[in-house]
C-alpha cells in the first residue's frame, strides 16, 4: 500500500513540475508511437528528442534572408525545417532539398533556398512509409495543382529523421493518425505526371541501396547503418 501511495506522490510531483516544452515533446512521442510502433526503426527514435529545426546555422540565416523574406506569405509560421532527399517520380534521381513545413504549406527548396515545389497541407491525401529502416516515405496528393510551383504529383522523400518529420507534418496539418500508412506489404504505389503509376519495393539486404528493377520500378534495399545524405541511386 505504501509503495502504491509513494508512486502516486512521485507521479503527482512530476506532473506539477513538467514544463510546457517537455509536455509537448511527450505528446509528440505518443502520436509517433501510434503511427510507427510496427516500423523497424521505431525504437531507435524513442530516445531521440524531436526538434523543430535540423538546419545548420548557415541554413538558418539563408532561411531568414530568402524564404522568410521573399517566399512565404506574411502570416505563415514555420513549424518544421530539415534537409531532405527528394526522388524524381520518373527515373528516381535523388536531389538534395530543404523541407520547410509551415502552418499552411509544405515547401521543397534547393540548398540555396530557391523554391522548387510547394504543397498546401489541405491537399495531402495520405502518407505512406517504408516499414524498414531506410527513411523513405511518399506523400500522396489530391491531384495536380494549377500553379507551376506546386507539386505535380506524389512526393517521394528520404529523411534521416523520418519519424520526426512525418509526426511534425501530421501535427501541423491536424491530421488523424490514420492518414499515415505503414507499407507492411513491402511496397508503395505512387502517381506519375502522365496519370500512370510508379512502384517502389522494399527489400532487406546487406547494405543500403536504391536501384531500378524490372519495368522501371524502384527497389529500396534497407540496412540500419547508412545516412540518407550519402545515398545514391544506381
Amino acid at each position: 500500500m505504501l509503495k502504491v501511495l509513494y508512486k502516486r506522490i512521485l507521479i503527482h510531483k512530476y506532473c506539477r513540475t513538467i514544463t510546457p516544452t517537455k509536455k509537448k515533446q511527450l505528446d509528440e512521442k505518443v502520436i509517433a508511437q501510434n503511427m510507427f510502433q510496427e516500423k523497424d526503426d521505431y525504437l531507435d527514435s524513442v530516445s531521440e528528442e524531436f526538434v523543430t529545426s535540423r538546419l545548420t546555422k548557415h541554413q538558418e540565416v539563408m532561411c531568414n534572408n530568402v524564404f522568410i523574406g521573399s517566399i512565404k506569405s506574411k502570416n505563415e509560421k514555420i513549424r518544421y525545417s530539415s534537409p531532405i532527399m527528394k526522388l524524381d517520380r520518373t527515373g528516381y534521381r535523388t536531389r538534395q532539398r530543404i523541407l520547410l513545413v509551415t502552418d499552411v504549406r509544405l515547401y521543397l527548396l534547393t540548398m540555396d533556398f530557391k523554391l522548387k515545389e510547394r504543397l498546401p497541407l489541405k491537399d495531402i491525401q495520405e502518407i505512406e512509409v517504408s516499414p524498414l529502416r531506410d527513411g523513405l516515405f511518399v506523400i500522396h496528393t489530391k491531384g495536380e495543382q494549377m500553379d507551376s510551383s506546386c507539386c505535380k504529383g506524389d512526393l517521394i522523400l528520404l529523411s534521416d529523421h523520418c519519424i520526426e518529420c512525418i509526426t511534425k507534418i501530421v501535427i501541423t496539418g491536424q491530421f488523424r493518425d490514420s492518414m499515415v500508412k505503414l507499407a507492411i506489404d513491402g511496397s508503395i504505389t505512387h502517381s506519375l505526371n502522365n496519370g500512370k503509376q510508379g512502384y517502389i519495393e522494399f527489400i532487406r539486404g546487406a547494405r543500403f541501396l536504391l536501384k531500378r528493377g524490372k519495368h522501371g520500378l524502384l527497389q529500396v534495399v534497407s540496412t540500419a547503418a547508412e545516412k540518407t545524405n550519402e545515398r545514391l541511386i544506381n
